[in-house]
């Protein structure tokens, strides 16, 4: 049964904190953080997070963007 088994997507639409915190390198409690201050876009559904993979893209290579302009 389909339906039974763990979906294994290779390019997930979402991540858990965890799984997102595991692909930034960063500890789940810091990324909570920042989730919990706004700083990460997400969506709340219950009482789960979950990071859309293709807007934490966007916020890591605007967050590239930012930095190099502030070291320039």
């Amino acid at each position: 049964d389909k339906r039974m088994t763990k979906q294994t997507d290779p390019k997930p639409l979402c991540y858990t904190p965890a799984k997102a915190a595991d692909k930034l390198g960063l500890c789940e409690g810091t990324l909570r953080q920042m989730l919990y201050k706004g700083e990460l876009p997400s969506l709340k559904v219950g009482k789960c997070w979950l990071i859309p993979a293709k807007a934490l893209e966007a916020w890591l290579d605007n967050q590239i963007k930012e930095q190099a302009k502030g070291n320039k």
